[in-house]
This record gives C-alpha cells, structure tokens and sequence, in this order.
C-alpha cells in the first residue's frame, strides 16, 4: 500500500447529498489510513469558492450534476494544477465517458454503481501515488536545473578568475558571478596576513560584493572585524579557521549583517588564505549540500587564484578546455587537457562500480595519442587502494616496483602515481582523478591540488548525469514492469514505420491483456496482482527478438512492435509463444496463477499507415479476441471481419 502523507484534504464535489453520504461514510470506515480530511460542497458556486480560496491535496468530482457538468469542473481544475488527483464520479460507465474524462485529465475514475470501499481507497491511493510520482518527477527537474546552473555559474567564475587581467577584478567578478549562480545576496572576502598589523590586525577585506544598493558597506564590513570590536565573535571564528579548528563551511552566523550565512575556508595546499562569506536574506533560504559543495569548489579554485603566479598559463589552457562542456565532452576535454597541463604520461577519470565494492569503470582516459573508456579495474592491491577510503594516493616515484602485478606500468614504463576521490553533495564517493607519469612528481602539492580541484567538478558533472538519468527513466520507462511507456512506444514505433516505408517491409503493433485479471486483484489483492504484471512483462520480454518493443500502457494491457516482419505467419507464431509463455503457471506468494493473454494484431500498411491508426485496430482486433472466448489472438484485416484464431 501506497504510504499517503498525513492530513490530506479531499474535496467530494456531487449535487446529490446521498452519494455525498455514502462516499464519505466509506472513507470514515475504510480509509482512515489515507488520513484524508473530507470536505464536500453540492454547488459549483461552492465549488469555485472553495476554489478561490485554496486548493485541495485531492478531488472527487461527479461527472453529470444537475447544474453542470462534472468534465467542465475538471477543466478548471486542469487550469489551475496539472497535477492534483482528480477522480471522476460518474454513474454511467460507458466506455466513451471514461475516455473522456481522462482525455481531460482525470486521475482515475470509478463507477458509482459499483462503488465499493476498497474500490475507491485503492483507486484514491493510486491517484496520490502517481500525484507523488509527478511531484518527484518535478522536483528532480528543479534540482537538475539548479544544478545546472550551479555547474555553469561554478564554470564561468573559475574561467572569470583565470581569464580577468588584474587581479582585484578577477576575484570580483568571478564573487558576483558565483553569488548570482547560488542566489546569495552578497559576500565578502576577508584574507588573513600575518605580515599585516593595525586596527583589523591580521584581516582585511579583499572584495565586497552586493546584489543591491542597500547591501553591506566596506566600512561595515571592517567594523565586523575590527580588533576594537573587543574581540567579537566574527574575529573568534575566522581565528579558529586560521588554527584549522574548523575545516568545513559553517553556515547560520547572523553576525555577518544577513539573515543566514555561509564561511568557506580558502586554503592552498597546506597554507590558510582568509574566508570566502556569502549571504542570504531571504525566508527559508537553505545553503544546500549542492550548493555547499561547488561553493567549496569555488573556494578551493579562489585561493589558487591567490597563488597561481608561475601556474597561470597551465591552469588557464585546462580551465579554459573544461568549463563549457558537460557529459562525456567534458570528460574527455578534462583528461586530454590535465594530462598536458602536468606533463603527465596518462590522465583517467574513473566511477565506482556500484555492484563491486572494490571496483571501478574507465569514464575517459587520454595517453596522448588514443582516447580509451568502459574498463573495468580492481581496486584492491592497486596504487589506487586508498580511494576506496576516500583518500588520495601518491606514489611520487618507483611505483612500478611497489607494484609489480601492474603490468601495464611496466609496459608503459611508469615511474609515479597520482590519485584523488570526487564525491556527490551527500559525501559519497563516486569515482577518482588520476594520472601516471614517466617521471618522478616532484610537485606533490600542485599536482594533488589541481587533482582535487578538477576531480570535485568531474564530481558535480557524474551527478549532474545520474540526475539526468533518473528524470529520463521516468519520463520514458512504466515504474512497475520498467518496461517503455506510452511516449517511448510512440517513439519507437514511429521510429520502425519510416524504416518500413524506406525499405518496403512491414511492421507488426499487438495490442495484448491478461484475461480475467480483475479477478486475480479481486481474490489475492493488488499487490499479488502487481507481481504477475511484473513476471508477464520479463516473459513477454524473453518471447521477443532483438529491436522488438513491449510496452506497457497501463493496468493489464501491453503493446508489442514488431518491426521487419515478412508475414503473417511470423506474427501468429509468436502470438502461439506469447500466449505458451504466459500460460504457465505463475509462482507467486500465497497462490500459483495461471491466466491467459488475448491479441489483437494490426499490420503496417495493411491496416494502417500511422500509429494512431494501428492501435486503433490493433485494440479493435483485441475485442474481437476477448469477445471469441479469450486466450486466441485476432488479426485485423481491411474490409473484412476480424479473424479470430
């Protein structure tokens, strides 16, 4: 059962004050689970007044009152929210109705004359489920655009630090420029000097910057950290940054003059440079983990600006080649132009295997005349061991004899090892940095450093693209069978009808449900009835020739392509396979089930020349199947009745 979140108000719109009754009583006695809050009203003026005033977490609507339409209502519903669960109420049951109302935008929608308490929970649970489904499936969308515009805004502060002429406006544009990316209202870079002395003693303000005229002023700001200030508690906590008592960012602290603020450390190898301040004044505002984590890129990439005096030109040309690209051009800009900035022999960029602890796959590699990726590596007994701990690994120097089961070293000729861990915005590892050299790396410092540095923006990309991922698979994969959906399948089938077109061949759309499949949720419950579904689609699958689609639609009903077909005879021997496959008893906790499948089959360009159309009597010849008995398979043939088999 879908876990529903507390509280939730449902809004019951009928004109008929019995049926109002009898659904609420259903809900008081059966779904108390769901925590709804029932509310009703039995008038569209009602309705929209409650409208205007709020808007409800679920609807149930009738779909013909006295006074109006119930599809009218959903209409305005669809206006105001694509996605809040909208059931229709409807008395009727015919098949046009139901098409209707969710051609509209209903969620789902029951029969009132066959209404039944655990009908209606269950039809309200699958409603808020795909209601979550759509609201996860936005809220990944937002976290991947803010993350985008975080990796760009990140890309285009480190290419403005390298990139500006003068010192002083390189670190001031690439602060305003990181600022606008995190959304933060302002921010101050105080470095420490311990050369320095006077009235702010070891500190002083390098670079202020506001989003609006009535921000924080440079005298301000000093006054924050002024020795006269009587040891405040702004020079306390840069003084504990100084000692390396504090290491990660620390947010919240309200004397910075914003309603909450962020302090990053800048330090260069093993040197502390000052903080980096940013700060917000807006309510709610979070400094999220995301934003935490390229921030400390940023701040990681500021004091190298700080430093970067005889390196200017290297980290220039590797900066420069990365920022703009994502996805696997990024990778490989990364590897081709670190390995030239080092002067290394080879550049890789690894990922953690998921399903081996101890293993990782090759993203890009770049030896200086080949691009290589997809290897597979143990970690265990390598140089690159300690990643595995989230630790770096340096071998300056004879690691071909500190390993000798490494013969690629060997063959190579490899005298030095270098390697750093890149995480998500959780802290999880998700791959390493390295690079291998003929050569002693004498710079251990510089090289960890921009290892770190590169490996933390190689970091945000890989979770950039699993996000990605993720979005893609639910927009374009059923979540119970994992099978296409309904967009993939017009997809692909659109895809196999101009290949036929092209090569004059002939493409196959079967249309396909599970006999009786009510009857095995009616007697063993949705969940027994979830699990056939989920085996049916893995048979279905293994039935199936590579370049052949099995969809799921949704409920029972499935849709397979068959592209390339050369005749009818091919479709009915795979209809007989379907339908062997599916017979077979299905062991599923508590009960073995055995069911059926029936078929309809359109055929390209006999039936039809478009998609639409060859569903349309794909699902035609389908009924005919249902109507012949169930268990057979249907052809549909133009100008002549369906023959069923």
């Amino acid at each position: 059962m879908v876990v529903v979140e507390k509280y939730l108000k449902c809004l019951i719109v009928d004109d008929d004050a019995d049926d109002i009754l009898m659904v609420r009583e259903m809900l008081e006695e059966h779904g108390s689970e769901l925590g709804l809050m029932v509310h009703s009203v039995s008038s569209i003026d009602d309705f929209f007044v409650r409208l205007s005033q709020e808007l409800f977490d679920l609807y149930l609507l009738d779909y013909r009152m006295e006074i109006g339409s119930g599809l009218e209502l959903l209409k305005v519903l669809r206006q105001k929210s694509e996605d809040v669960p909208v059931i229709m109420l409807t008395g009727q049951g015919d098949q046009e109705t139901v098409v209707e109302a969710l051609r509209l935008g209903a969620t789902d929608y029951v029969n009132k004359n066959r209404l039944n308490p655990e009908g209606l929970v269950h039809s309200i649970e699958r409603a808020c489920r795909l209601y979550s489904e759509a609201r996860e499936k936005k809220e990944l969308a937002r976290q991947l655009t803010l993350q985008s515009e975080m990796l760009t805004g990140l890309s285009e502060a480190v290419s403005s630090l390298l990139r500006a002429p003068g010192h002083r406006g390189g670190i001031q544009n690439a602060i305003e420029t990181m600022g606008k990316a995190c959304g933060a209202d302002g921010a101050i870079l105080i470095l420490h000097d311990s050369r320095k002395t006077g009235e702010s003693g070891e500190w002083e303000i390098d670079s202020l910057w506001n989003s609006t005229e009535g921000g924080i002023t440079f005298d301000q700001a000093k006054a924050l950290i002024s020795t006269a200030s009587n040891r405040s508690e702004t020079l306390r906590i840069l003084e504990r940054f100084w000692s390396g008592d504090l290491i990660q960012p620390l947010t919240e602290i309200p004397s910075f003059g914003y309603r909450n603020s962020i302090l990053l450390p800048i330090r260069v190898q093993k040197s502390f440079w000052g903080v980096l301040v940013l700060g917000s004044d807006a309510a709610g505002f979070e400094w999220s983990a995301y934003r935490q984590s390229c921030l400390q890129t940023f701040a990681g990439s500021l004091g190298w600006e700080l430093k970067r005096n005889h390196e200017s030109f290297t980290l220039h040309e590797l900066v420069e080649q990365t920022s703009g690209g994502t996805g696997e051009e990024f990778f490989e800009a990364l590897v081709k132009n670190l390995s030239n900035s080092l002067s290394v022999q080879c550049a890789q960029v690894f990922e953690l295997v998921e399903r081996g602890l101890s293993q990782a796959r090759l993203l890009k590699g770049w030896d200086g005349k080949a691009i290589s990726k997809n290897e597979i590596i143990e970690l265990r007994n390598s140089p690159a061991e300690e990643i595995l701990c989230g630790m770096y690994s340096f071998y300056p120097e004879k690691v071909a004899e500190l390993f000798p089961h490494e013969t690629a070293f060997e063959k190579m000729d490899i005298e030095s090892f270098a390697a750093v861990p890149f995480f998500d915005s959780a802290g999880k590892i998700l791959g390493y940095l390295s690079v291998v050299s003929r050569f002693p790396l004498v710079d251990s410092e510089r090289i960890l450093s921009m290892l770190r540095m590169f490996g933390a923006r190689a970091g945000a990309e890989l979770e950039r693209q699993r996000s990605e991922a993720k979005i893609r698979t639910m927009a374009y994969y059923d979540s119970l069978t994992e099978l296409p959906n309904r967009v993939l399948l017009n997809d692909r089938l659109e895809v196999a009808l101009r290949q036929a077109c092209r090569n004059n061949s002939q493409v196959a759309v079967l249309y396909l449900d599970f006999d009786r499949f009510k009857s095995v949720n009616d007697n063993y419950g949705h969940l027994v009835g979830d699990l056939l579904l989920k085996e049916g689609a893995r048979r279905l699958q293994e039935c199936l020739r590579k370049g052949d689609t099995v969809s799921r639609l949704g409920g029972d009903e499935f849709v397979i392509v068959l592209p390339d077909i050369r005749d009818s005879g091919d479709i009915a021997r795979l209809a007989l396979k379907i339908n062997a496959a599916i017979k077979a008893p299905f062991n599923l906790e508590p009960a073995e089930i055995k069911t059926s499948v029936s078929v309809g089959i359109a055929i390209f360009p006999r039936d039809g020349k478009d998609s639409v159309t060859l569903i349309k009597k794909a699902d035609k010849a389908l009924f005919n199947s249902k109507k012949s008995g169930r268990d057979s398979f249907s052809f549909s043939e133009p100008d002549h009745p369906e023959k069923s088999l």
